[in-house]
């Protein structure tokens, strides 16, 4: 019966283990979304703003 305590204790210790590594993962992928929002936002303004400077040429 400790045999069987102790191998759920380990399965258990080892779930907890892969659920932070899950977490972590998450976390860092939610970073890397704001990131590339963050580029999207800039690269958008800077298309307007070279949209408005090129509509400024004569032809």
């Amino acid at each position: 019966m400790s045999r069987g305590v102790q191998e759920s204790a380990t399965g258990a210790s080892e779930i907890a283990g892969n659920i932070t590594g899950i977490a972590t993962a998450a976390s860092s992928t939610a970073e890397a979304i704001q990131q590339m929002n963050d580029s999207i936002a800039e690269l958008a303004r800077m298309s307007a703003d070279l949209q408005a400077d090129a509509s400024k040429f004569v032809y």
